[in-house]
């Protein structure tokens, strides 16, 4: 392969492999920020006793606020539990001849503490004589934490296979690139330039390309975003996955791109560069 031709290629393989990890990645992220916020919807249920009044019953929401991982609370009067009874089964109210539903708090926590383990916990330490009951779905959570679970095990695989494919795929351009520049270098090692030196030049001759594709992921990445923040718009998952990126998905793709390149030049110099 013709020198210029493998130029290309390292160009096109560097950024081939920061658009598609970042891209990749922050749909894992954005997808992973959905059940997050999936969970945090999930509420626990306090019921409260008869007699509460619904000042008393406001202070209690108020108190509960107050406990780590919780993220809301609503205070649901009694009327609006009746209302929403009645309207949902179609029923007359008439046939009531009192409103039996007391007072109640919805309480809703932050992704982390919405788990079946915490909300055990904090029910625990909900100890106060005007509670009566406590409820959460069960079942609901339990199907959350086990899609979370199964999602983030399913892309830590997937990024860690496409990681060392792209690696494998480094360490082949690097040795292709060496091998059109092996004679050159064998040459400069006949007139007793040192191995480093050599190595450098070879870091030095690879990283052009390299550079040049920063330069090009740069100008690429900032053109679509004025454009994107101009006249684009997506649903939420893809706002989400465009935020993600413009933060650090493609700067972080770019330093492990580079260290990618660094580390399979070492590689292949090692053990392809010989003594003369």
């Amino acid at each position: 392969m013709r020198r210029d031709n493998v130029k290309v290629a390292l160009f096109f393989v560097f950024i081939s492999f920061v658009f598609t990890m970042s891209i990749l990645m922050s749909i894992f992220f954005a997808f992973n920020d959905f059940l997050q916020k999936k969970k945090s919807s999930t509420p626990m249920y306090v019921f409260l006793s008869d007699n509460v009044s619904k000042s008393l019953a406001q202070t209690i929401a108020n108190n509960i606020l107050q406990y780590k991982g919780v993220r809301k609370v609503k205070l649901i009067d009694k009327k609006e539990a009746m209302d929403a009874m009645l309207k949902k089964f179609s029923i007359d109210k008439k046939l009531f001849g009192y409103n039996p539903f007391p007072y109640s708090i919805e309480i809703f926590f932050e992704p982390s503490f919405t788990t079946l383990k915490q909300f055990k916990v904090f029910k625990d330490k909900l100890n106060n004589a005007s509670i009566i009951a406590i409820k959460y779905p069960v079942d609901v959570l339990k199907e959350i934490e086990t899609l979370h679970n199964r999602f983030i095990y399913f892309s830590r695989v997937v990024l860690s296979v496409l990681y060392s494919v792209e690696f494998i795929v480094f360490v082949s351009i690097m040795t292709i690139f060496y091998s059109s520049r092996k004679n050159d270098y064998d040459t400069l090692k006949f007139f007793g330039i040192k191995r480093f030196v050599i190595f450098k030049l070879f870091l030095k001759d690879v990283f052009k390309p390299v550079l040049s594709g920063v330069v090009f992921l740069i100008f690429s990445v900032v053109v679509f975003y004025v454009l994107y923040t101009k006249y684009g718009y997506l649903p939420y998952l893809g706002t989400k996955l465009f935020e993600l990126n413009r933060n650090n998905m493609f700067v972080l793709n770019a330093l492990i791109g580079m260290f990618f390149t660094f580390l399979s030049c070492l590689i292949v110099f090692v053990f392809s560069d010989e003594k003369i």
